[in-house]
């Protein structure tokens, strides 16, 4: 069964896969451009971020690499699992696929 283009898929995560310095750019950039990627971050509460997650064939996944590291390996695990976005979550899943850090 085919996704109408209507319905989005998120990836529900622990923030404990991208680490504290990576939560003080979401946080300073919340509803902002990154550089000239097409990443934007939406506050959740005091718990976490929604951002959303470029396709791979998108016109500026070239400069993803302006992202910091952990967040791009989210990214790309995400798109891996054909997720628009992805929901930091303080309480979010840990996936063992990815790294963790302590913070």
């Amino acid at each position: 069964m085919t996704t109408p283009s209507h319905v989005r898929k998120f990836l529900d995560i622990s923030t404990a896969h991208i680490t504290e310095n990576t939560a003080g750019m979401l946080d300073d950039s919340v509803h902002q451009f990154l550089g000239t990627a097409p990443c934007i971050a939406y506050p959740l509460g005091d718990t976490g971020w929604l951002v959303y997650v470029p396709s791979d064939d998108s016109p500026n996944t070239n400069t993803l690499a302006e992202f910091h590291p952990d967040l791009l390996t989210c990214m790309e695990y995400a798109r891996q699992h054909n997720c628009d976005y992805i929901m930091f979550d303080q309480d979010g899943t840990v996936i063992d696929d990815l790294p963790a850090y302590d913070w």
